[in-house]
């Protein structure tokens, strides 16, 4: 049944088109069936991936005598190949197969990674295709070698597999056989080792994200929760596993605003934002959420999975920088920045409305002395009562601000003529007449009032 082929030839059509089955005698196809099952009953039962590699190899050897049989890998620059599992090969050999670079005279193995097809190569002694490795063959009497690419679950070629013989030969269609299942076999365990280790990799990240995530069914009911949803909320698996993800939000939102969210996840795939939510103890805080949907092969949801973080403390950070911003350390009024910002504001919304309003710049006359003589705690002291004096002269809707040193300023809102405005502005300069009692000191200040009318 071989065929004889010149070892510097392109192998022809039939030999390069993988073997039919009707081209087996029954006893043949009886063997690979018994081929089969051994192996993929090894890949059920999830044996170790190097275990099946190692034997399909040897099952290979019993059913080719005179022969050893090789998987080699591609690493992953794939640029170099190594040996995976070679279980009856010398362990020499295998150190100076290591390393191999695929390329047209890098063996029977080398060829089938770099041309990504089969190849057959009867006389490793005399085929170019051995060139730079013919040594190899020489010293550990490699003398024929046949290698099937193994491929990836997307048909990407990342090794070989081979068989390698001690006498001059070429594969029968039994032989082209057993090498295509056996190569499609091991690319089957090593992307089932890939998917073991990725799975691996991903509930890792599940148990020990410092987020809480849930998993909910098509109906949003829970079905499984991590570590740290119990550490943030406060329940147990057994407490939410069957109840709806509604067990876990504040009741301060209304059906509505749950209903935006779950139609912007069925519209987009995806929602996030912040959401109150209330522990088991019943306390509400603040979270981020981030919802994303899973769908089945059909495209309908299966799953939704949804991640939660406490942002109490990050709010309350944000809220520290956001006053430091804006408004004034020693006082608490609003600083430059705000002022700004709230003068912007009143003056758009008094166009709006037609109605007027005033800005008064105010400076302490005499604060430099009280501030030399009786030191820089004195003055802050007495800054502190002018800033309360100045806001119990106005209302609510007016804004009272420091711009630095002793100079404030003030907003008044909705004022209905200059009067109105001078009032004001009398009734702030005798407070800021009056006494100062500062621990056991007391200080006189006046005060220089500039004002403007915008109508």
């Amino acid at each position: 049944m071989n065929k004889s082929i010149p070892a510097n030839t392109d192998l022809s059509d039939e030999i390069l088109t993988p073997a039919n089955y009707f081209d087996l005698t029954n006893l043949e196809q009886s063997k690979i069936l018994q081929f089969q099952q051994e192996i993929l009953q090894l890949v059920v039962l999830g044996n170790n991936y190097k275990e099946i590699c190692e034997r399909v190899c040897l099952l290979m050897e019993r059913l080719l005598d005179n022969a050893v049989a090789t998987v080699m890998l591609l690493d992953k620059e794939k640029q170099c190949m190594n040996v995976f599992a070679a279980p009856s090969v010398p362990e020499e050999c295998v150190v100076r197969l290591n390393g191999l670079r695929p390329g047209p005279e890098a063996g029977s193995c080398g060829n089938a990674a770099f041309r990504q097809e089969a190849v057959y190569v009867e006389s490793t002694l005399e085929d170019p295709r051995w060139q730079s490795i013919r040594k190899l063959a020489i010293d550990f009497n490699i003398l024929s070698c046949w290698s099937m690419p193994v491929r990836s679950k997307g048909g990407e070629c990342i090794g070989s597999f081979a068989l390698s013989s001690f006498e001059h030969r070429l594969p029968s269609a039994f032989h082209r056989k057993l090498l295509e299942i056996g190569s499609f076999i091991i690319g089957i365990t090593l992307e089932q080792q890939k998917m073991k280790e990725q799975l691996y990799l991903s509930s890792k990240v599940y148990e020990n994200s410092t987020e809480a995530i849930m998993i909910a069914d098509a109906n949003k009911i829970i079905i499984s929760i991590n570590k740290a949803l119990n550490k943030i909320t406060g329940y147990t698996e057994e407490e939410v596993i069957g109840k709806s993800v509604s067990i876990m939000v504040s009741i301060r939102h209304s059906s509505q605003f749950f209903q935006k969210i779950w139609l912007s996840v069925k519209q987009y795939g995806h929602w996030q934002g912040e959401v109150w939510n209330r522990n088991k103890r019943g306390q509400e805080y603040p979270a981020w959420f981030s919802i994303a949907t899973v769908h089945g092969e059909d495209g309908i949801i299966s799953y939704y999975l949804v991640n939660f973080s406490d942002i109490t403390d990050k709010k309350k950070s944000d809220e520290i920088i956001w006053r430091q911003a804006n408004f004034d350390a020693l006082t608490g009024l609003p600083n430059r920045n705000m002022f700004y910002d709230r003068l912007n504001h009143d003056i758009k919304n008094a166009s709006r409305l037609g109605t007027q309003l005033a800005v008064l710049f105010i400076d302490l006359d005499r604060f430099k002395e009280v501030n030399d003589s009786f030191g820089h705690s004195i003055g802050d002291a007495l800054l502190m009562e002018a800033a309360k004096r100045l806001s119990n002269c106005v209302r609510e809707t007016d804004t009272v601000a420091r711009l630095g040193g002793d100079e404030f300023t003030i907003i008044l809102n909705g004022i209905n003529n200059q009067r109105c405005a001078e009032t004001i502005i009398q009734m702030i300069l005798q407070e800021l007449a009056k006494t100062f009692h500062l621990n056991t000191k007391s200080a006189y200040v006046s005060a220089s009032i500039a004002g403007y009318i915008f109508s």
